[in-house]
């Protein structure tokens, strides 16, 4: 008879914890509804990334899917609401690729593709995006989602949207903070210009 109830005994506090596990798996599956994606970028990011990697050479970082508003700050000017509203640009938008000096780590250019389906705005380009970035200073390169990418031709592109705004930084009154940026943005030309020489020969 001990033996007995011995059994039922087992038998109930293994029904218990499996429906414990049960309880909390559901519960976890209900409460928390989380998934890992697996892959950070999706095919046509990738590709851009390893062309993007080619075209800038190893002296500088590439970092992607980056806030807007990790980069981009709103200065502190015009009133509450016109501040709020500024803020409300930024507001779930994300830069796809940002180029970096490897050193310093210092932002020199931004990278927007558009026709990538897991873009928030989908194929158009986002306007507000290029406004922003250009009341900041920031270059700008758009590119459109492709099979394939020609690195001498993102070379171009990066170095087509660098200059101007670098050339429009250096018409402003001097600034010593802005000077290692300046120096940043030099050696990126530099190296712009030469993985497009190199792609030709």
């Amino acid at each position: 008879m001990t033996f007995f109830y011995l059994f039922l005994g087992l038998s109930a506090l293994l029904l218990a914890s499996g429906a414990l596990a049960i309880w909390r798996l559901w519960r976890r599956q209900t409460l928390m509804p989380y998934r890992v994606e697996g892959r950070l970028f999706s095919p046509s990011e990738a590709r851009l990334l390893t062309a993007l990697d080619a075209a800038v050479g190893p002296g500088r970082r590439i970092f992607g899917k980056v806030p807007i508003e990790d980069v981009i700050g709103v200065e502190r000017r015009g009133g509450r609401q016109l501040q709020e509203r500024a803020f409300a640009r930024l507001a779930e938008r994300r830069f796809d690729f940002l180029i970096c000096d490897a050193q310093s780590l210092r932002v020199l250019c931004a990278v927007d593709l558009i026709g990538d389906r897991r873009r928030l705005f989908g194929s158009r380009a986002d306007a507000t995006l290029e406004r922003v970035c250009r009341a900041a200073g920031l270059p700008l390169v758009t590119v459109t989602a492709a099979e394939h990418y020609d690195p001498a031709e993102l070379a171009e592109a990066l170095m087509a949207a660098i200059v101007p705004l670098r050339d429009e930084v250096h018409t402003r009154p001097a600034n010593p903070a802005e000077e290692p940026a300046s120096q940043d943005e030099d050696r990126l030309l530099a190296e712009l210009a030469a993985a497009i020489r190199n792609d030709t020969d």
